[in-house]
């Protein structure tokens, strides 16, 4: 690719932790400028010393195909961080563009913490309360979540208790 990438999360992390990583959300000519994710997998050389390592950068299209083929229901979206909180799929693009820091939003410390469960969070991205299920997927250190406005769910649930009764 032409360009240095000694400067970049991925070789920091596989060359400290001698085991295959994936990055979190860059941009750079690997990735031809475009918000992408990379996985990097260390070379050994005989005497189990690191020798270099292969890298393959993924494009995120194929993530959000995956992640938006459900019907997740009215006003429902998946949202995927990567290691660092930055949006590895977010129907908002713009926040996946910028790489937007995440990180710091109350449903992806409860994430870190309690590994999955469910809640009602304010998020910044957000101008309402929002019913999140999540989990984290510890073997790729990525925090998913979907995420329904409580309105819609109160909604949903007022609407199921009307037919019942009726």
């Amino acid at each position: 690719i032409g360009t240095d990438v000694n400067a970049r999360d991925y070789t920091a992390r596989v060359k400290a932790g001698q085991k295959a990583i994936i990055s979190s959300l860059f941009k750079g000519p690997e990735s031809l400028n475009q918000p992408a994710i990379a996985i990097a997998v260390p070379i050994y050389k005989g005497s189990k010393q690191v020798d270099g390592f292969v890298l393959a950068v993924l494009e995120l299209a194929p993530i959000k195909t995956l992640v938006t083929k459900y019907d997740y229901g009215t006003e429902t979206y998946p949202v995927v961080l990567d290691h660092a909180g930055k949006p590895i799929y977010h129907p908002n693009a713009a926040l996946t563009e910028a790489m937007t820091d995440l990180s710091t939003e109350p449903v992806v410390a409860e994430a870190k913490l309690h590994k999955q469960g469910e809640g009602t969070y304010m998020l910044s991205t957000s101008s309402h309360k929002e019913f999140i299920t999540y989990k984290l997927i510890p073997d790729l250190n990525l925090v998913v979540w979907v995420s329904r406005s409580t309105a819609a769910v109160n909604a949903a649930f007022t609407e199921s208790l009307r037919i019942t009764l009726l």
